[in-house]
C-alpha cells in the first residue's frame, strides 16, 4: 500500500499474485479503479520524490517505475534473473556474446557491444504453449548449457525435467528436444560438452552418461552407459576427442573412451563428492577438478601425480583456466569467494570477496582474456579486471541502461577499456565502477 502525496486520501495497493493496481479513497467502502500495469506480479512497491510516480520490482527481475496519474510505465529496465543463476559461457565463436541459465526455469544470452539482452527463453512458458498443459507451482530449473562449437547461433541446455533443449537464439526457437531417463527421483542434468571434431554431445543425468548424435537439426541418444556413482559434470578431453571424463558422487573421477562402457581408468583423491573437471587446454594432460571437500584438485595426468589446493572455506564449485598464463586457475566455491591461484607454487595470488553468495559460474572473455565474468546465486553477473592480478580490482555490476554511461564515466574508468580493448568500436556495458 502507498498513500498517494498529490490527493488526500488517495491510496494504491498491490498484491503479489497480481500484476493490477488498485486505486482507493478512503470516503468509499471499494476501490475507485484498476490498471493493469503488466504481465508479471508485482513484488515491490515504493514512492519516490517525484509524488505520482513509484518504483516497482517484478517476479521476472526487473525494475520499474509507474506514474499513477497518468496510468503508465514511464521506465523499465529489461527483466534479468531472479533466482539463482548456475551457469555463465562466452559464445566461441562471437565473443561479445554471453548466455546465462537459472533456477528461475530462464536462459538468457546477452550482447555486451549493444548493453542489452538479445535472447531471453523462458522455457516453463514455451513448455507451457507447445503442450496445452503445466503445473503452475513447478519451473523447470536450468543447471547447465554449452554452446555449439561450430554454429554461433546453437546452445544446448540441461534441466530439472531431464530433457536435453536445443535452441537456436537468433530465431528464439527450441529446434529439438529428448528426454533422458532416470529412476532416481529429484534427478537433473548438470553436465554437458560438445565435441567441435565429431559434433557429438556427451552429457550425464543421475548415474547413467549419454551420448547424443546431432544432425538434420535433431538429437539422438546413441548411447547409454550406466555408473555405480551419481555423476555431475562431464568434459572431452581437448588433447583426444575420443576420451572423456566424468566427475562422480562417490570423490572419484572416471575416464572413458566413447567406444567402451567400461572407465579406462579412476581416480581418488577428494574425500567428498566431485562437482566439476576443467581440463586445461593450453596444456596436455593437466586437468583441476572441483568437490564438496571445499578442495580444488589439480591433476597431472601425463605423470601420474596431484594435489590439492585449499583455502575455500564452502564447497568449490567451478574453474576457469587463465588463456595468458597457463598455470593459473581461478574457482568459485560457495564461499561466495573468487580465488585467483599460481598452480606452480601451489598458492592463493588474490580473493575477490564481492559476490553475496554461492558463485556458481565463470568464464573469461575470448580474445580478451583480461575480462573475467562471473554469476552467482545472489542473482548478479560481475565483471573483472584481471590486470596485473592485483587487489584492485574493478568490481562491476552489471547495469544494462543506455543512457547512463557517460562520458564522464568513460574518462575516469579508460584504464579498463583500453586494456580490454574495445568491440565493434562500442563499450563493453554499461557498468558502475567501484574501485576495491
Amino acid at each position: 500500500m502507498i498513500w498517494l502525496k498529490y490527493e488526500p486520501g488517495s491510496f494504491i495497493t498491490i498484491t503479489e499474485k497480481s500484476n493490477r493496481v488498485a486505486f482507493w479513497n478512503v470516503s468509499k467502502k471499494s476501490y475507485n479503479d484498476i490498471a493493469k500495469f503488466s504481465e508479471c506480479p508485482i513484488l515491490f512497491c515504493q514512492g519516490l520524490n517525484d509524488p505520482s510516480r513509484i518504483l516497482m520490482t517484478l517476479e521476472n527481475g526487473s525494475i520499474a517505475i509507474y506514474d499513477v496519474e497518468k496510468r503508465k510505465t514511464v521506465f523499465n529496465l529489461e527483466p534479468n534473473h531472479s533466482e539463482t543463476i548456475f551457469d555463465l559461457k562466452y559464445n566461441p565463436l562471437l565473443y561479445w556474446i554471453f548466455a546465462t541459465c537459472s533456477y528461475d526455469s530462464t536462459i538468457k544470452v546477452w550482447d555486451i557491444s549493444q548493453n542489452k539482452i538479445i535472447c531471453n527463453i523462458d522455457i516453463d512458458f514455451i513448455t507451457k504453449n507447445k503442450e496445452k498443459k503445466i503445473n503452475p507451482e513447478l519451473k523447470t530449473s536450468v543447471y547447465s548449457f554449452t554452446w555449439s562449437p561450430i554454429d554461433k547461433d546453437l546452445l544446448i541446455s540441461g534441466d530439472a525435467s531431464n530433457s536435453l533443449r536445443l535452441w537456436d537464439i537468433t530465431k528464439q526457437k527450441m529446434i529439438s528436444c529428448i528426454k533422458l531417463n532416470s529412476n532416481i527421483k529429484e534427478s537433473h542434468i548438470v553436465g554437458l560438452d560438445w565435441d567441435h571434431k565429431t559434433n557429438n554431445i556427451i552429457s550425464t543425468c543421475s548415474d547413467a552418461v549419454y551420448i547424443i548424435n546431432f544432425a538434420n537439426s535433431k538429437l539422438e541418444i546413441s548411447k547409454q552407459i550406466l555408473i555405480n556413482s551419481a555423476i555431475y559434470q562431464i568434459k572431452y578431453n581437448p588433447f583426444n576427442n575420443m576420451e572423456y571424463a566424468v566427475a562422480c558422487h562417490d570423490g572419484k573421477i572416471r575416464f572413458f573412451n566413447v567406444d567402451a562402457d567400461q572407465p579406462t581408468k579412476s581416480l581418488s583423491g577428494h574425500s567428498q563428492k566431485v562437482f566439476g573437471i576443467y581440463f586445461n587446454k593450453y596444456i596436455k594432460g593437466l586437468m583441476a577438478s572441483t568437490s564438496e571437500d571445499f578442495s580444488v584438485g589439480i591433476w597431472d595426468l601425463e605423470n601420474s601425480k596431484s594435489f590439492f589446493l585449499k583455502g575455500h572455506k564452502h564447497n568449490t564449485r567451478y574453474a576457469v583456466w587463465f588463456p595468458d598464463i597457463h598455470k593459473i586457475i581461478i574457482t568459485g566455491s560457495w564461499d561466495g569467494d573468487i580465488r585467483i591461484w599460481n598452480v606452480d607454487s601451489a598458492t592463493c595470488i588474490t580473493v575477490i570477496t564481492e559476490h553475496y553468495s554461492d558463485v556458481y559460474g565463470l568464464d573469461i572473455c575470448p580474445n580478451h582474456p583480461y575480462l573475467l565474468t562471473s554469476c552467482s546465486r545472489d542473482n548478479s553477473i560481475r565483471f573483472w579486471k584481471l590486470m596485473g592480478f592485483s587487489n584492485k580490482l574493478i568490481d562491476s555490476i552489471i547495469n544494462f541502461t543506455t543512457d547512463s554511461f557517460t562520458d564522464d564515466i568513460i574518462n575516469k574508468n579508460m584504464d579498463l577499456i583500453t586494456k580490454a580493448d574495445v568491440i565493434s568500436n562500442k563499450y563493453y556495458v554499461n557498468l558502475t565502477y567501484n574501485l576495491i
